[in-house]
Order: C-alpha cells, then structure tokens, then sequence
C-alpha cells in the first residue's frame, strides 16, 4: 500500500513522504544468532530508507544511532571494576 493510497490528494512534506514510507515498510525481523543474513536484510532496510533522502538527511537520521553505538562501544572499552579479595 503506498502513501497516495493512504493521503490521496493530500500533498506530503518530503519529511512526510519519508515517514510515511517508513511507517509502511517492512522491518525486518533478525535472527537471534545475528546472522550475515541479518546484515543482508538490515543493510536493504537502510538502503530503502534512504533513497529519497539528500545526504544531510541521512546524517540526521543516523546521527542518534551512531551516538548510541558511539557510547556502547565506550562502555565495552572501559576496564571491568577489580575486586580485591581479602
């Protein structure tokens, strides 16, 4: 089902347009192994997301992820507490 059949002769924003066909995408569903497949599907997903973005679009897009990535990948990093024992 597009957006058009959804609005009809409503005109969209492109910001709208774009959350429209996100909204109606298929998410894809992961395997709980994280597979290259999932990487596969994951990797389709974005491309789809994207192709109607500019480029500074899809730096805000991925910008709150990438922070989130940023500060997990931070916290994997940092040395475990040392228990002394007595």
């Amino acid at each position: 089902m597009s957006c058009l059949m959804w609005f009809g002769f409503m005109t969209l924003t492109k910001s709208e347009q774009w959350f429209c066909e996100v909204i109606l995408m298929n998410i894809p569903k992961l395997s709980p192994d994280f597979t290259t497949e999932d990487i596969r599907k994951l990797r389709d997903y974005n491309s789809q997301r994207h192709v109607s973005m500019s480029l500074e679009e899809i730096q805000e897009d991925l910008r709150p992820s990438v922070g989130e990535f940023n500060r997990l990948m931070a916290e994997r990093k940092r040395p475990a507490a040392v228990h002394s024992s007595s």
